[in-house]
């Protein structure tokens, strides 16, 4: 097997390598445009929209790749620039002005424009959109009050001055600029393209034929069949229109060959994945962002480890009777040992909190520490009454390794306390679709292929009754995220209902003519509490940071208190490197970026490739 999965990747190494590629200028570009790096990046693909995907780490790290924000945050917490050139605080007008680099969508030829940063927002933040990363922009003018269905979309407080310049007003009194900067490099908030959006609004993210990005890499091909995808150089990112630059002086890699793990079984994912650390010695792999369970511990020296922005967390669907009182979620909750539980992660640390330490008490870094912190160790707790299978629910996770081990640790403790626990992994799905949005499972003339991850489907619709995701922090201050569990201010926005309640026959469902009446959404895990929203409400009326972040830190001890959520695990993420790679980094989120990865002596790849099968294939940076 292993010698197979060698032989494959090699194959996969050559292929596209013999274009030699025009200089840009009076210097020479690299040969073959560059290196073009095997790598394994760890979790699945579906949705490609920065927009779509809130519940998985290694998802957002693929998406990162392919959209750029406007800002980075480094490691240590420090503001870099990244879609942005430069920007401009002037505190007595309460604006913030940005100027964009200029640079390209993925087809090389459109420019990025701040519209592009105003449509993407505008679609965010408008009253029918639900998606708790708009919670990023509610210190801007009206972008509450659009939320809810009291502003219109047009007044909101972000406008296009020039095709380069954004201009961001502030409601009256904001003051804490540096920390809504840092929202910015939420990779959610990064621009869209309006007409590829508009032409395929519920499919554009998930198909590489209708994906426009703006980040260092494109998405040139996806094949859900075969488990590999491919992420080419976007040569237009970074590049002015009049650059004499060669073509890797932006993005050093020509492109990312990309697998994904196909294999199923017990034990099929970690032998892969084993198979593909072997593959590092040997040089058919380069990269490896997924380390298995079993070879964790072993590889703790030799893994790049970092901590992310995130907390692996239990969420309860609290419109279901059994989770219905707090006093039942805390006791689910205190059933688990977090320090068991990070032993079965090895990388993460057992949560203290919602709120990990990559979140910050001030603009940099200065680390968060909940005030009430739970204990790492479980405590026992009194049966639940009646029969077991009147107690019966469901955990829904991703079908991993470490996810499965979790839940079923969980899924022990929890029976011992009289309830009956179903666990249910789910990954990601491939279909077809048409222009009409019917969906088909065979290929066929009009149709196009889309990924679809089922766990953020799930959460979505509330098709859950515990569901184990990478609970977003969002940024590196705490309002955006525990804003996400109050009952008006979590970023579902309205949900429109123009037939009367008890209204049922279908005569007058299909002749109704009453203007829509619209209310507010809930939050995902259908979560109340006054004393949580009293408090939140209050850290949203306050302006100053510090005295912001004493009312976020009480409003994080109530969410404790009640537990509509359990957090397990500070997330870190780790990967293992060939040693002839160097220049990668990684961000505050904990995401890997390649933009400067430079491969030692990779021509020797490009090589072996013009001896085996020269000049028929496809190069791999053409546009």
């Amino acid at each position: 097997m292993k010698k197979i999965i060698s032989l494959l990747l090699l194959a996969s190494l050559l292929i596209g390598t013999a274009v030699v590629f025009s200089s840009c200028g009076k210097a020479k570009d690299p040969v073959g445009g560059g290196a073009q790096i095997s790598v394994y990046l760890g979790g699945e693909i579906a949705d490609l929209d920065p927009q779509g995907n809130q519940t998985s780490d290694a998802m957002l790290s693929i998406i990162r790749l392919v959209f750029e924000p406007l800002f980075s945050i480094e490691p240590d917490g420090d503001l870099a620039l990244a879609g942005a050139k430069k920007y401009k605080i002037n505190k007595s007008e309460g604006k913030v002005t940005i100027d964009l680099r200029e640079s390209y969508w993925n087809d090389g030829s459109t420019l990025v424009r701040a519209s592009d940063y105003v449509f993407a927002w505008k679609k965010l933040i408008r009253a029918d959109s639900d998606n708790p990363a708009s919670t990023l922009l509610f210190d801007v003018k009206n972008a509450l009050k659009i939320k809810q269905g009291n502003e219109r979309l047009d007044n909101l407080g972000v406008v296009a001055v020039d095709n380069d310049t954004l201009e961001i007003t502030f409601e009256e009194g904001f003051t804490a600029y540096d920390a809504f900067l840092r929202n910015l490099a939420n990779v959610a908030l990064s621009p869209l393209n309006e007409k590829m959006v508009n032409n395929r609004e519920t499919f554009w993210g998930k198909s590489v034929t209708t994906l426009s990005s703006n980040g260092p890499f494109r998405v040139t091909a996806l094949d859900f069949a075969e488990g590999t995808f491919r992420l080419d150089r976007n040569r237009g990112y970074h590049r002015a229109s009049d650059s004499t630059a060669t073509v890797d002086a932006y993005v050093i890699p020509a492109a990312l060959k990309t697998l994904w793990n196909l294999e199923a079984g017990e034990g099929a994912e970690d032998a892969y994945l084993a198979n593909l650390i072997d593959g590092l010695a040997e040089n058919t792999i380069f990269y490896v962002g997924e380390i298995p369970q079993n070879l964790r511990e072993q590889k703790k020296g030799s893994a790049v480890v970092t901590d992310a922005l995130s907390t692996y967390s239990y969420v309860f669907n609290c419109a279901n009777p059994l989770f219905a009182d707090a006093a039942v979620r805390k006791k689910l909750s205190d059933a688990l040992d977090r320090d068991e539980i990070a032993a079965i992660a090895v990388y993460g640390k057992a949560a203290t909190g919602l709120i990990p330490k990559t979140v910050s008490e001030g603009n940099k870094y200065n680390a968060w520490t909940a005030t009430e912190p739970l204990s790492t160790t479980a405590s026992a707790g009194t049966p639940a009454p009646g029969n077991a299978a009147d107690n019966a629910f469901t955990i829904v996770c991703r079908d991993d390794t470490i996810s499965l081990a979790i839940a079923e640790y969980a899924k022990e403790k929890w029976e011992a306390l009289n309830y009956q626990v179903t666990v249910e992994s789910v990954s990601s799905r491939g279909y077809y679709i048409d222009s009409n949005g019917v969906e088909y499972t065979e290929a066929g003339e009009g149709r196009t292929v889309v990924h679809e991850d089922l766990i953020q489907t799930k959460y979505d619709k509330g098709d859950f009754d515990v569901i184990a995701i990478d609970y977003q922090m969002y940024s590196t201050n705490a309002f955006a995220v525990l804003s996400t569990f109050t009952s008006e201010m979590n970023g579902a926005g309205m949900l429109a209902s123009p037939i009367a309640p008890g209204v049922t026959d279908l005569e007058q469902i299909v002749n109704n003519t009453e203007e829509p009446s619209y209310t507010l959404r809930g939050n995902k895990m259908n979560f109340k509490s006054e004393a949580f929203d009293e408090k939140m409400a209050a850290a949203y009326a306050e302006k100053d940071l510090a005295a912001r972040n004493v009312l976020l830190h009480e409003a994080e001890a109530i969410l404790l208190s009640e537990m509509p959520v359990i957090p397990l695990l500070f997330n870190q993420r780790a990967y293992l490197a060939n040693s002839e790679l160097s220049g990668l980094s990684v961000d505050r989120f904990g995401f890997v970026s390649f933009t400067s990865c430079k491969q030692k002596n990779y021509e020797k790849y490009l090589e072996v490739k013009e001896t085996t099968a020269p000049a028929a294939e496809e190069g791999g940076d053409e546009d």
